[in-house]
């Protein structure tokens, strides 16, 4: 008989899947529901990405302890580590997300697998596994075994019989992808990538490619001599390309077309060292600074440098006490506060009855049937009131006024008179009748009827609220 086992709580299970789900959307950002981009240029930005995302869990296979999700494409996109069966598998669901077809393709004979891709009904071998480098280096993708015929990837060692050579078109075997080594970045409408054979950094725009930056750099080896090659990578900042080159990275302002040199990384005293691998990941620059293009399962450990690098937000501004107000800077990629400072003192004093709640930016009153703002705020100094909508002649609840220093706005306040649920400004029986309808269901209150209704202090309205509200009245009355 069969008996059937689960691996995992429903719990754990939930945890998984959330954690499959927030890598494959980072990955597929910008691409998925993209109607400017043609199959081939998505096919090949989920190739470039899922190899600079995923490190082949070279180690656990040398080791022989490879974990089951290494197998599996939530280990690609919840651990960051799989191998050739993981990346097959990833890269089948990101593909299917921008709709197009692939199935998974295996070989007992080189105990591998990758992926057979339709592009306009033509089929093509793309193995992401052998264009990402083993040992794993930062930003590092090669493009030899992306949609090439079954003659194509015979070519780059997939020598067996035992896999399904169905492929056959040739379109692509020697496209001008396979000159770059590192990740085609998409930016707007616009395809930026390094052409390594020419060193020159190239932008794809309607079709069209054209040249914006040389990237030429000699990469010292140890004898004394260099490296035969351009080993520059391509990163994306959220804003900027950022490219390396043997000592510095440079920050490429897609606007301007200006280069800047933004970290160059301490180089050790005992050999010829430089930059060789690179990538933005989490607001921070990282780097390989090594002798030789070819590392070992000790490099990315004993040879990465960082460096924090964020994307400044406009200032923002914000009211932080009963007098005083600022403005910051945030990073647009993590929201970490980058740059803070004060900007106004004002001089805001609530009167008796009212309160001042600065994080909600409301002014909580019992000053019925007002008509003057200095019936709730003594307003001194720099700092003035001016009331939005100056054709009213009472402020109710739904108010709303700005606060000035210097002439220059601040922020804008919204009056909660406590118990006008109506916005009349005063409370009585045409607010308890609104109020019964809300706590009989009959109606459904917004954010401001409750705080009005309650008094700024509960988060729903009922019976209990229409009493107190009752006897509100009635005290007024009296």
């Amino acid at each position: 008989y069969i008996s059937a086992s689960y691996r995992y709580t429903a719990e754990e299970y939930a945890t998984m899947y959330a954690e499959f789900k927030a890598g494959s959307e980072k990955l597929l950002q910008g691409i998925k529901n993209n109607n400017e981009l043609t199959d081939v240029e998505k096919a090949l930005l989920l190739h470039d990405r899922l190899a600079i995302w995923c490190e082949y869990d070279y180690a656990n296979l040398v080791a022989n302890t490879l974990p089951d999700e290494s197998y599996s494409a939530y280990g690609v996109f919840a651990k960051k580590t799989a191998v050739c069966m993981g990346y097959a598998l990833a890269y089948d669901y990101l593909l299917l997300q921008v709709g197009i077809d692939s199935y998974y393709c295996s070989s007992d004979t080189l105990n591998h697998a990758w992926n057979i891709v339709y592009i306009n009904d033509s089929k093509y071998h793309v193995d992401v596994t052998w264009d990402d480098p083993v040992w794993d280096i930062s930003g590092q993708v090669y493009h030899n075994n992306f949609l090439r015929s079954t003659a194509g990837i015979i070519s780059t060692k997939h020598n067996a019989t035992d896999y399904d050579s169905s492929p056959i078109d040739t379109t692509f075997d020697n496209y001008y992808w396979q000159n770059s080594t590192t990740a085609f970045q998409l930016v707007g409408e616009d395809i930026y990538y390094i052409d390594n054979t020419t060193a020159t950094l190239n932008r794809i725009s309607n079709g069209i490619t054209t040249a914006c930056q040389n990237v030429s750099g000699m990469w010292r080896a140890p004898s004394g001599g260099y490296w035969v090659g351009n080993f520059s990578q391509l990163s994306f900042d959220g804003e900027n390309l950022l490219y390396s080159l043997p000592n510095s990275v440079y920050k490429y302002d897609i606007k301007t077309g200006i280069s800047t040199s933004i970290f160059t990384p301490d180089t050790p005293t005992d050999g010829y060292y430089s930059i060789y691998g690179l990538k933005y990941e989490d607001c921070k620059i990282i780097c390989e600074i090594f002798t030789t293009p070819v590392f070992d399962e000790n490099t990315k450990k004993n040879y990465t440098q960082t460096q924090d690098h964020h994307i400044e937000s406009d200032w923002i501004n914000f009211p932080n006490s009963d007098i005083i107000s600022g403005r910051y800077k945030k990073c647009i990629n993590c929201s970490v506060r980058l740059e803070e400072e004060i900007t106004n003192i004002l001089s805001l004093i609530a009167k008796s009855g009212t309160t001042i709640d600065y994080e909600n930016l409301l002014i909580f009153t019992d000053a019925f049937i007002c008509n003057d703002t200095s019936q709730l705020l003594t307003v001194s100094g720099n700092t003035s009131i001016s009331i939005n909508d100056a054709s009213v002649n009472f402020y109710g609840t739904g108010t709303t006024f700005t606060v000035l220093n210097d002439g220059s706005e601040v922020c804008d306040f919204t009056i909660i008179v406590n118990g006008d649920v109506n916005g009349d400004s005063v409370c009585d029986v045409l607010d308890l009748a609104i109020v019964q309808l809300y706590a009989s269901n009959k109606r459904t209150p917004d954010t401001l009827d409750i705080y009005a209704a309650n008094c700024g202090i509960a988060e729903s309205i009922d019976d209990t609220t229409y009493q107190n509200l009752v006897n509100k009245a009635l005290e007024l009355e009296l």
